[in-house]
């Protein structure tokens, strides 16, 4: 019989050789939970039991390997309530159950409703796909949500397999401390070819990060560190990540252009871009546009001027659609209808910005400048983009060519002259749409990405890969 070592070893070497799937993340949870249960065993056969459930929720096996663990932890009530969020989703099998009925005999009253009131989910995986024979690479942070396209533009480009994983979802599930002490885990045991790392999203949590941990993996296991940069606008931001630009490999900023030599690092290390959009959804499908103007996204606290704007307008009588937002979101398919229904699409390239987030009436606010992906969606989508007189947009981006830009004091005007001038509306739209369509196609980003990477490590000595730097 197999020990535990070498069904590790077997799986992990499958793993390596482009293998990876569910029943290979469920055997890495099945050696963590034979190991001595220390809290760091328990959470990585946690980890690697949820993952296998997610990727495959149809799987009796791996949803009662789960259960036998949560159980057998003591946590009965998370137990029997991954039973019951089953139960909501297909017909319940002999094995589980007896699994439930086990469980309900060991519970009071009181807990049994709180389990089925309160089904246990888990979803720190936002996405995930797998190529016979090709690398894995990792996304670690806000990668997937709302109308961000990363891996499926880099399923799409490059054919790889990926795992992209919600950090904040991932320390609610399980509990953990920290979303980076399972990082270590997970770059010993999968060894990705790519860690593309997101500070979007999780800025909270990275107050008390020690970053050298990064270090500490790259020195160690061969793989390129990618860290993606949004919200940059944000005054917190670039000081809570800046530890991370030196050992990147590539840094990518999505609204704002980092100064990267002001920390003695080459520029040519980072790239300006929009967030890569797929084509399936951002389109033009010519339809008629019966939407006037439209702007969707937040319109309270720091964006409030957004409200203004949309006030101004419907104050002159001219229909305005405003949707979305942090506190009323709407999907991505619902957004991008939005956009190929209107004719006029509004952004901002401004926002207020306090020096305490949390607190803004404490603190006078700022006005800052950046570039919002709302541009370039709403040309992809066939809209005219109005964009108002800070615009920071790329210089390939015309005035009057390629969108129009506009003031408070002269945007009620403009909206009721293109409202009224449908051929030179359209004219401008389509020649944004075929100018975003160009030079911001996820073909483009993927390329500039892995240019980067190869210029990083043909600057870079080869490292010495230590296998056994980490003991199972």
């Amino acid at each position: 019989m197999a020990t535990d070592r070498e069904i590790y070893n077997t799986v992990r070497n499958k793993i390596r050789a482009g293998k990876a799937g569910a029943d290979l993340f469920a055997w890495l949870g099945f050696v963590y939970r034979k190991l001595p249960a220390t809290p760091q065993t328990r959470k990585q056969a946690e980890f690697y039991l949820a993952l296998a459930h997610q990727i495959d929720p149809s799987s009796e096996e791996f949803l009662a390997d789960l259960v036998r663990l949560k159980a057998n932890s003591g946590q009965a009530v998370p137990a029997l309530a991954l039973i019951e969020q089953w139960k909501r989703r297909q017909k319940i099998t002999p094995l589980l159950a007896k699994m439930e009925a086990r469980l309900r005999g060991t519970l009071t009253p009181g807990q049994i409703d709180a389990a089925v009131k309160k089904p246990a989910v888990y979803d720190f995986l936002d996405s995930s796909s797998f190529t016979d024979g090709a690398p894995l690479s990792l996304f670690f942070g806000n990668f997937d949500s709302g109308h961000l396209d990363f891996t499926s533009t880099f399923k799409q480009e490059t054919g790889e397999s990926f795992l992209s994983i919600n950090p904040v979802k991932l320390i609610a599930q399980l509990n953990a401390p920290s979303p980076h002490s399972l990082l270590y885990y997970l770059a010993r045991d999968l060894e990705p070819r790519i860690l593309f790392y997101s500070i979007a999203g999780i800025s909270k949590l990275h107050e008390n990060v020690d970053y050298s941990i990064f270090a500490a993996l790259k020195e160690h296991f061969d793989f390129s560190l990618v860290l993606v940069c949004y919200d940059l606008a944000k005054p917190n931001y670039e000081r809570i990540v800046a530890p991370l630009f030196r050992i990147s490999d590539a840094v990518v900023c999505l609204d704002m252009q980092i100064d990267l030599e002001r920390y003695g690092i080459s520029n040519e290390k980072s790239f300006h871009s929009f967030v890569p959009l797929d084509f399936q959804y951002f389109y033009d499908d010519g339809r008629e546009r019966d939407i006037d103007v439209c702007f969707v996204g937040s319109r309270a606290n720091h964006y409030r001027g957004r409200q203004d704007l949309v006030d101004l307008l419907g104050s002159a009588g001219i229909s305005v659609l405003a949707a979305g937002g942090a506190t009323d979101p709407i999907s991505k398919t619902e957004y991008t209808d939005l956009l190929r229904r209107s004719k006029i699409s509004l952004n901002l390239s401004w926002t207020l910005i306090f020096s305490f987030d949390l607190h803004p009436l404490l603190d006078k606010p700022q006005v800052t400048t950046h570039l919002k992906g709302r541009v370039i969606e709403s040309m992809r989508c066939g809209a005219l983009l109005f964009e108002d007189d800070r615009s920071v947009l790329p210089p390939v981006f015309k005035e009057g060519e390629h969108y129009v830009r506009y003031s408070t004091s002269n945007i009620v005007e403009k909206a009721r002259y293109y409202l009224s001038h449908d051929d030179e509306r359209r004219d401008i739209a389509e020649r944004g749409r075929k100018t975003a369509e160009q030079h911001y196609s996820p073909s483009a980003f993927w390329k500039s990405v892995f240019e980067k990477l190869e210029m990083a490590r043909a600057a870079s000595s080869p490292l010495t890969i230590r296998r056994n730097f980490f003991e199972i």
